[in-house]
């Protein structure tokens, strides 16, 4: 018996769908992973809509399609499902009206088989049996307030539904702090230049220390654990040779030398595995006819993040997550295992105050972690390669990741253009270095660059954060507008602009401060107050000026300022050069006419983390600058009287601040 119930809820704005199997049931499989055993709620895609629909459905690896981004298009082409789809926004072409189908419980499992002809919701038709009381559920949410904010809405109410909070995550060392990465396409990837890998990092840490480049932690990829079966996980501790003398020691050692705690990367089990009771170790495992296995209980997971924090994890990435749920039969056979395999992996990273990264997610991974409060960070792009892809396209993929309360991840990056001896060989060569250090930074998630030694820029480095390794970032990641996704959608350049176009924000002494991201645009469009609306029920009304600088040079004296309104739009110019980044700034006019730029030399100039509380009166602005002790900041105001820009510094104090003040002169 399968109990079926619809729950509209009393604000009307959303529709709970479930499916409830009261007495269980075996010998249920009935397809493949992209097919359901069951079906409600069901919807029919041959109704035309008596106006043109759009969607924009996350799909498939890395939460977004790998580099490809999610299915955009016209309703109902767009629509994705399967064990590759999640969820999807349905929007109208001339309003703000959106609803989102979405997955709502057991999202391991929960699934939507599709069709040109139809949606089906419900449990993944591999699933060999179902036991009793289990239940499914799909929700409908509506909202007016456009593409961004009804996704950013609907997130809100599903992590509420779970009880998950962003307290783990604003805490999390990190998604705030300068890194660097070790991962695949950095210059170290299985690549020491030493006869180990103590040395290599150490001799980094040096060179870090003496350029004053802060680095707070170190993300280790894979290259420094045993491998066994499929090239699968045997031992999750270091081989003597990466780091002597191996072992717990060896890894505790570099962490003691260095003095950066570690991301610590893991993939897949092997089914050789020397943890496994069936390879003579302590715990159970899935059986190892299959060359990946996986663990059934919690207190494997207990013993992996107890013994590994105590030589120096801080946050476990948890990589070939899709790997492993398609490659172990019984995590999608058995209908409980997938979700309890990562609520067990979850329980027992809070329970020792360590983070998890997600890594080679699919959408319903990242929407399982609204049932665990350790996951704060997910990897929003491929891997990057210098001269690869497009592996930066992350404002796509940071819509679903901001909405599920998760720091997205733009892995690691260059940020000198050609590094001989690299891990990538010698033709490679990264294009726009800046714009690496700039999307990450604009991510609001960690920032992580993979030079070699000899090989790290400063000058780019820098602009990401403070003296001290705090990042100034915006208050949230930076994502696609969504006048970019309906045009996108209908193939019309008439919704604004196309290309790579992303918005976000930063509040300082309760200011907002709004920056957008240019790149890739092949059209010019108009940018005024009417596109200010993230986060906002209604377009900004205050009065603003807008600026930049050469992202580049990051050069004051390329600094170029407009006041800002809806009859005097901002025009900007077709962006298709390859390399270029055009980031443009919005700042208030205070009462005195004086409107605070910020720290220039930074790509997020107004981040609360440099910028205090600001104070205007008739005859002065004052500024309370945020930063390391001893480090000196230049900030920049606009005169809107006068038509100039002025800038004063000083020297943080030891207490972490410092003030400026620019003085009001006779016009």
């Amino acid at each position: 018996v399968v109990e079926t119930s619809v729950q509209v809820y009393t604000s009307g704005d959303r529709i709970m769908f479930s499916q409830r199997w009261v007495s269980g049931a075996n010998n249920t499989a009935a397809g493949d992973m992209n097919s359901v055993l069951s079906s409600f709620p069901s919807f029919d895609l041959t109704y035309k809509p008596s106006s043109s629909l759009g969607c924009v459905g996350w799909t498939g690896t890395f939460i977004d399609d790998s580099t490809k981004g999610p299915h955009v298009g016209t309703f109902p082409s767009c629509v994705v499902g399967g064990n590759d789809g999640g969820p999807m926004a349905i929007f109208d072409e001339n309003s703000n009206d959106v609803v989102v189908l979405s997955p709502a419980s057991n999202f391991m499992m929960a699934s939507m088989e599709t069709s040109p002809k139809y949606i089906r919701a419900g449990v993944m038709g591999t699933g060999t049996s179902v036991p009793p009381g289990y239940t499914v559920s799909f929700s409908l949410t509506y909202g007016n307030s456009g593409i961004n904010n009804h996704v950013t809405d609907w997130g809100n109410q599903l992590l509420k539904s779970f009880n998950k909070t962003t307290a783990t995550r604003d805490a999390d060392m990190p998604v705030h702090h300068l890194g660097y990465n070790t991962d695949h396409g950095s210059y170290y990837y299985y690549n020491p230049k030493n006869d180990n890998f103590t040395i290599t990092l150490v001799e980094l840490k040096e060179s870090a220390d003496q350029l004053g480049i802060p680095y707070k932690y170190i993300l280790l990829d894979s290259w420094w654990y045993y491998k066994g079966v499929g090239n699968g996980v045997k031992e999750w501790v270091a081989m003597p040779n990466i780091f002597p003398p191996g072992n717990a020691t060896g890894l505790h050692d570099v962490v003691q030398k260095t003095g950066w705690p570690v991301i610590g990367h893991n993939r897949f089990w092997a089914s050789d595995t020397v943890y496994a009771k069936e390879n003579g170790g302590l715990f159970d495992f899935t059986s190892n006819e299959y060359k990946m296995v996986a663990p059934l209980t919690q207190d494997f997971w207990n013993f992996l993040m107890s013994s590994s924090k105590a030589w120096g994890l801080y946050t476990y990435e948890q990589d070939w997550l899709y790997n492993e749920f398609e490659g172990v039969p019984y995590l999608h056979e058995n209908v409980t295992m997938a979700r309890e395999w990562l609520l067990q992996m979850g329980r027992a990273a809070e329970a020792n105050g360590l983070s998890i990264q997600y890594c080679m997610a699919k959408p319903r991974h990242a929407l399982q972690s609204a049932e665990i409060q350790a996951v704060t960070q997910i990897r929003a792009s491929d891997d990057y390669l210098a001269s690869g892809p497009n592996q930066w396209f992350i404002g796509s993929s940071s819509i679903l990741a901001h909405a599920l309360s998760l720091a997205p991840f733009k892995d690691n990056f260059w940020t000198t253009q050609f590094q001989p001896g690299s891990s990538e060989g010698a033709i490679i060569n990264e294009p726009s270095p800046w714009r690496q250090c700039i999307v990450s930074t604009y991510s609001a998630g960690p920032v992580t660059p993979g030079d070699g030694i000899q090989y790290q820029n400063k000058d780019i480095i820098m602009r990401s954060c403070r003296a001290d390794g705090v990042l100034l970032q915006p208050d949230r990641p930076a994502v696609m507008t969504d006048e970019a996704l309906r045009a996108d959608a209908f193939g019309s350049s008439s919704f604004g602009p196309a290309g790579q176009v992303w918005i976000t924000y930063s509040t300082a002494s309760g200011m907002r401060f709004d920056h957008l991201f240019v790149s890739l645009s092949s059209v010019p469009f108009p940018f005024s107050q009417r596109n200010l609306t993230l986060d906002l029920q209604a377009p900004r009304v205050d009065k603003l000026v807008v600026y930049s600088v050469d992202t580049q040079t990051m050069n004051t004296s390329t600094l170029v300022t407009q006041v800002l309104s809806d009859t005097t739009p901002l025009n900007v110019p077709p962006n298709a050069n390859t390399k270029e980044v055009l980031l443009y700034h919005t700042s208030p006019v205070l009462s005195n006419g004086h409107a605070v730029l910020g720290d220039l030399s930074k790509y997020v100039p107004t981040s609360p983390k440099r910028i205090g509380t600001i104070s205007a009166s008739s005859t002065s602005t004052s500024v309370v600058v945020n930063g390391a002790p001893k480090e000196d900041v230049e900030v920049f105001f606009f005169n809107t009287k006068s038509g100039k820009a002025e800038s004063q510094s000083c020297t943080v104090s030891s207490l972490g601040a410092c003030t400026v003040t620019l003085t009001i002169t006779n016009q």
